[in-house]
């Protein structure tokens, strides 16, 4: 009798529990006709795994064509004698449950969004390490992770390893639009060639940033530190030539009204003979009185 492989596979979908039931050639033909359609790299190893074994290939040779162990293809051809070909199919993992309740997890991306660890009783940290999460969990939770496991958490819930950055805390966006308005007037005399430079003024310190280390962030997002300026370090002065880019700075061992003014003296020296406008922020030392005289005499921003 000759059946068709069409008809075969219709009949071993009612039967697919009893392989037993049908012929070995039948059985072939069926397999032969299912892996025709298997787009699957797995399962149609396990597939042909089986149609190996109903042409009678020992089982060592079996694993040496489709390269997996003796053990691995005696696990397949088992499965298939005791659920036929639909015990093949890989079912979803969900994986591991989670150690963590939905809740739990959500309230860990909110104390590392919105907090530092020492809002919640680490010592003087500013950024959230993978070891600082992991005992933060175990702390609050009685939940052990590894740090692997922390990281492998983090990333779930979208956050990456990334560099903060400061942000002024004290901004005041109406003052900053009126600035950027007012500096398109001193750019077009620029242009027009009122002015010869404008230069802007800053003074910058090498200090000590923890702000500086990776902390844990959600993805895309950079986490912001307020800062009010107030650090120690190594004291800079500098200017930046809007229109050059070109760079010019001093090192001094403080920042005070002198120090400011002998710098404005040597950056009016450097420029001897052309009209510059120098742009400042509003630090203490750029308003003393001893640099009024000065600000009378260029154009100082």
């Amino acid at each position: 009798m000759v059946v068709h492989p069409s008809q075969v596979l219709s009949t071993q979908t009612q039967q697919s529990s009893t392989p037993a039931s049908l012929t070995n050639e039948q059985m072939l033909a069926i397999v032969w006709e299912t892996m025709k359609h298997l787009t699957d790299r797995r399962r149609f190893e396990r597939y042909q795994a089986v149609a190996l074994m109903l042409q009678r290939v020992h089982y060592a040779e079996i694993g040496g064509i489709i390269r997996r162990s003796v053990t691995t293809v005696c696990k397949y051809i088992q499965t298939y004698r005791a659920g036929g070909l639909p015990a093949l199919d890989l079912q979803h993992s969900p994986g591991r449950p989670h150690r963590l309740t939905e809740e739990q997890e959500q309230q860990v991306a909110s104390v590392v969004t919105f907090k530092t660890p020492q809002d919640v009783g680490f010592p003087a940290n500013m950024n959230w390490t993978s070891p600082l999460v992991r005992d933060y969990i175990k702390d609050t939770f009685e939940v052990t992770y590894s740090d692997r496991g922390t990281r492998g958490l983090l990333y779930r819930l979208g956050f990456s390893c990334t560099r903060p950055t400061y942000t002024l805390a004290k901004a005041d966006p109406a003052k900053q639009a009126a600035f950027r308005a007012e500096f398109e007037v001193v750019k077009q005399q620029l242009i027009d060639g009122h002015i010869d430079r404008i230069l802007f003024e800053d003074e910058s310190m090498i200090g000590d940033y923890q702000a500086t280390y990776r902390t844990w962030f959600p993805k895309g997002q950079q986490k912001q530190i307020p800062t009010y300026g107030k650090h120690w370090g190594d004291k800079l002065l500098g200017i930046l030539d809007y229109e050059t880019g070109e760079v010019y700075c001093e090192h001094e061992e403080q920042y005070t009204a002198v120090e400011f003014l002998r710098f404005l003296n040597t950056v009016v020296a450097r420029y001897a003979g052309e009209k510059l406008v120098i742009v400042l922020d509003n630090a203490r030392i750029h308003h003393a009185k001893l640099i009024q005289p000065f600000s009378k005499n260029i154009g100082i921003t």
